[in-house]
C-alpha cells in the first residue's frame, strides 16, 4: 500500500458509527464516538461541576450520530445532571470502551 492509499484509509475512518447502548429505564440509545477535536475542546472545560454532562452531551445521540443535547445550553446540561447516576453509569461504560480510555479497552488495542 502506498502513501496516498494508507492515507486515504486513514481518513475513510472519520466518522465511525455510533455505537447502540441499551440503557434499561430508556431502551436503546447510541453513543458517538470522539473525533479528535471533540478531545481538544474537552480540556478546556470551564466548570467542573458541568463536566460529566458536557462529556455525555458530546456523545449521546441517536442512530443517525445526531446529538441529543445541545453540549452549550446551559438547560440541557443541568437537566443531564438530573439523571439518575446509574443510567449514566451504562452510558460512561459505553463511552469508555468506544473511545478505548478504560485500561481494559486500550489493552485490548495493544495500548496497554
Amino acid at each position: 500500500m502506498n502513501r496516498e492509499e494508507l492515507r486515504a484509509k486513514i481518513l475513510a475512518t472519520a466518522s465511525p458509527a455510533p455505537v447502540p447502548v441499551n440503557v434499561p429505564e430508556w431502551g436503546d440509545v447510541y453513543v458517538k464516538p470522539l473525533l479528535v477535536g471533540e478531545i481538544e475542546t474537552m480540556s478546556s472545560d470551564a466548570d467542573p461541576k458541568l463536566q460529566t454532562a458536557r462529556g455525555v452531551a458530546r456523545m449521546l445521540c441517536d442512530k443517525n450520530g445526531e446529538l441529543l443535547f445541545d453540549v452549550n445550553s446551559a438547560e440541557d446540561l443541568f437537566a443531564i445532571n438530573r439523571l439518575r447516576a446509574s443510567s449514566l453509569n451504562r452510558i460512561h461504560a459505553a463511552m469508555e470502551e468506544v473511545n478505548a480510555t478504560s485500561s481494559k479497552a486500550a489493552a485490548e488495542l495493544g495500548n496497554g
